[in-house]
């Protein structure tokens, strides 16, 4: 193309045919027509210009339809995939809700079970408030029975005891002239030794039960001496202070009286020991005490 601004040609071609034809159109003498053609020229080329364009529009439009048709072909493949990882969740979908159906079938059923478990438990929870409300009854009944069973015992034992120290009393009685000599008495519960009580004593001065000589388990007069006897199987200090008390209220009535405890056994040391502290003769463990043996010796 000319540039009338320096009076020189803008050449932008590639080849040399286009340099060649410039350069004879250079050589035209006639201004007018070098002016024409030189104008041909230029619109050959602005043609060629826009041919070029054209096809370098071509050019690039077919490789941009190239890429976009890669492109589609790699949307259709991508969405191929896509369909089929579609399927497939579709798939895994129905296998999930098919799983999700037989779990509520599952669920469904664990809450009949549960029901029928609630109930079950109800049902147990009442029978072992009935079964404890029993038991406490009969722990109660229980409770009473073994107190009655328990004063039963004691009653039995303590029946027993006072059977067994009645036959060991009037053992003793029937063994006392064997065990204290010659002499008469017996149990203050016959008459023949009330009466002999009547006649050795004038006035009795007894305070109350213990202190009197009636009470007593057996009496055995020797002529110089009474003796006030108590007996029991256990001789505790209780035998020895009733006997003590007795022989005491007969020494208050101007009657010689000596106490005395029969019995198998002490019930301690100490209850011998009080025997000897308060004058009161004996006859333990099949043993005398020395004053015993000297009133069986004297009659």
């Amino acid at each position: 193309m000319y540039d009338y601004s320096t009076g020189r040609w803008n050449l932008n071609v590639r080849d040399e045919m286009r340099a060649s034809v410039l350069k004879r159109l250079m050589e035209i003498e006639d201004e007018r027509l070098r002016g024409v053609l030189i104008d041909v020229v230029a619109e050959m080329e602005k043609e060629w210009t826009t041919r070029e364009m054209l096809e370098s529009f071509v050019q690039r439009t077919d490789e941009n339809f190239k890429r976009v048709w890669e492109a589609i072909h790699e949307l259709a493949e991508a969405q191929k995939r896509t369909e089929e990882r579609v399927e497939e969740l579709a798939e895994a979908q129905k296998r999930t809700e098919k799983r999700l159906e037989k779990l509520a079938e599952a669920q469904e059923r664990t809450e009949e079970r549960l029901n029928r478990l609630e109930e079950t438990v109800a049902q147990l929870a009442e029978a072992q408030r009935r079964t404890e409300e029993e038991l406490r009854q009969l722990a109660g009944q229980v409770r009473s029975l073994t107190d009655e069973l328990r004063e039963l015992k004691n009653a039995f034992w303590g029946e027993k005891g006072r059977l067994d120290g009645e036959r060991y009393e009037w053992r003793m009685i029937q063994s006392a002239r064997r065990l204290l000599g010659r002499g008469k008495g017996g149990s203050p519960r016959m008459y023949e030794v009330q009466r002999m009580l009547d006649e050795i004593i004038h006035v009795l001065e007894a305070s109350d039960w213990e202190d009197d000589p009636y009470n007593a388990d057996l009496i055995w007069d020797k002529g110089q001496v009474v003796l006030v006897v108590e007996i029991s199987v256990v001789v505790d200090r209780n035998d020895v202070m009733r006997a003590w008390k007795r022989a005491q209220t007969l020494r208050r009535a101007g009657v010689e009286a000596l106490p005395v405890v029969m019995g198998e056994r002490w019930v301690a040391e100490d209850t011998r020991r009080l025997a000897e502290e308060k004058g009161v003769a004996w006859y333990v463990e099949h043993a005398f005490s020395p004053d015993l043996v000297e009133i069986r010796k004297a009659g």
